[in-house]
């Protein structure tokens, strides 16, 4: 009687560690199976001036990480949050000297978009400022 009693233990942990796997979760970004999450990390530079960049650090698990840069004359810093394909920017201290001939756009920046090698900056109002290509 001990033996069918522990057979039919394993037997139910069995069934339920089955019906288990057979859940219908989502799958999240970088599991098997899940899109996969844009690779910010890394540097982003400007065409235009050629010494506009950003710099975006790894991000933690929760998708939050530290961005800083130049748009060609100003330093620009902040912290962002990286929700699939968008980054939203915190921005932080900077530098506001007059730089006659430097078109400042980079430092209205307060969100990103990520398609491949290319980041689409937005304003605060969400229209498009300009654009970043990942540095190699």
């Amino acid at each position: 009687m001990k033996i069918l009693t522990q057979f039919a233990t394993i037997l139910a942990a069995a069934g339920t560690l089955a019906l288990a796997g057979c859940g219908g979760g989502t799958v999240s970004p970088g599991e098997p199976g899940g899109e996969e999450q844009p690779q910010i990390a890394g540097t982003w530079q400007a065409a235009d001036p050629e010494d506009a960049f950003l710099e975006f650090a790894e991000p933690d698990e929760e998708g939050a990480g530290h961005v800083s840069g130049s748009d060609g004359c100003n330093g620009v810093q902040g912290e962002y949050t990286l929700e699939e394909d968008t980054a939203t920017i915190e921005r932080g201290f900077g530098t506001l000297k007059g730089c006659m001939g430097v078109d400042a756009w980079l430092g209205d920046a307060s969100s990103v978009v990520i398609s491949g090698d290319e980041m689409t900056v937005l304003d605060a109002d969400g229209e498009e400022i300009g654009t970043l290509s990942r540095e190699a």
